[in-house]
């Protein structure tokens, strides 16, 4: 066998392994909305409130990893919070759908505190979502939001 497919065999049997995963933290969203499933099977909500309020988990989760943003909850802020939200709103999804969402994830950030994840809740100090008037957030512009600060 000739140098050339000695090479050549190896570039293919390496292209057989499959890829490695990229690995996941332990404070990962994708991590801990099973364990919010379980905690919401556990406390007996109905079954459409857990598809609901999964759905806006993973919703979130779509977002952040589709935007390259942090999706370990250490990680994540007000701002990704907002930002997902007006990215509903730009999308032209319903006040009220969006207010949903915002309840359903301030149920997921309340039980990461209460759970020991997080220390504080990115919806702390966030004024709550209004359907009849869309107050989720500021009305800024993805492009006000992610420059960079001004001196």
């Amino acid at each position: 066998m000739s140098e050339r497919e000695t090479a050549t065999r190896g570039v293919r049997e390496r292209s057989k392994t499959p890829p490695r995963a990229r690995p996941v933290a332990f404070d990962d969203l994708s991590i801990l909305l099973p364990d919010w499933r379980r905690h919401l099977r556990a406390t007996n909500k109905a079954p459409l409130t857990i598809d609901s309020y999964l759905a806006a988990g993973n919703g979130l989760l779509d977002f952040l990893r589709g935007t390259g943003m942090p999706t370990a909850v250490h990680d994540l802020t007000r701002e990704h919070i907002e930002l997902y939200l007006v990215s509903m709103q730009d999308r032209r999804l319903s006040p009220a759908t969006v207010a949903k969402h915002y309840r359903s994830l301030q149920q997921l950030f309340r039980w990461l505190v209460e759970d020991g994840e997080l220390d504080r809740s990115p919806f702390e100090r966030m004024p709550p979502c209004r359907s009849n008037r869309s107050r989720c957030s500021p009305r800024t512009s993805w492009a006000t939001l992610l420059q960079p600060a001004r001196a």
